[in-house]
């Protein structure tokens, strides 16, 4: 699972504790990955040691289906209706209170602009790269 999506739904209290758990998990992982290498690769090759590997990752795709969709991502695509019910539904699960008040996305279109400032921008970097980088090369040749 991703961190910033698990860190987006655990509770405020608990939230240290389990996103460092996430973190440790990592490392049991890759000494379980190793374990199953030392025990796999010599007796049954490397097309078992990469079955037995990917056996977890079927596991995550069956629960994907049960995993809401990010109420941040869900307001900034204008969705607000569905993000709210994904929260009511973590509060409840969390005994906590609904939310009071109304999600609603306070920036106004600016996927276009976003678009075309970040091209105006990686071309103006471009730029002065070249500007940068022309007197070395006219220097040296």
């Amino acid at each position: 699972m991703s961190y910033s999506l698990f860190s987006e739904f655990i509770p405020k209290r608990v939230r240290t504790l389990a996103l460092s758990a996430e973190q440790a998990f990592w490392s049991l992982g890759a000494v379980f990955g190793v374990l199953i290498a030392w025990l796999t690769l010599p007796n049954l090759g490397w097309r078992w040691f990469l079955g037995i590997s990917a056996a977890p990752l079927l596991f995550n795709l069956v629960l994907y289906k049960f995993l809401p969709e990010s109420p941040r991502y869900l307001q900034t695509i204008r969705k607000e209706k569905e993000a709210e019910k994904i929260l009511d539904s973590v509060a409840k699960t969390n005994k906590k209170e609904k939310l009071n008040g109304v999600l609603y996305n306070d920036r106004e279109d600016n996927t276009k602009k976003f678009f075309r400032h970040k091209i105006i921008t990686f071309v103006s970097q471009k730029i002065k790269f070249i500007k940068m980088i022309k007197p070395i090369n006219w220097r040296y040749k």
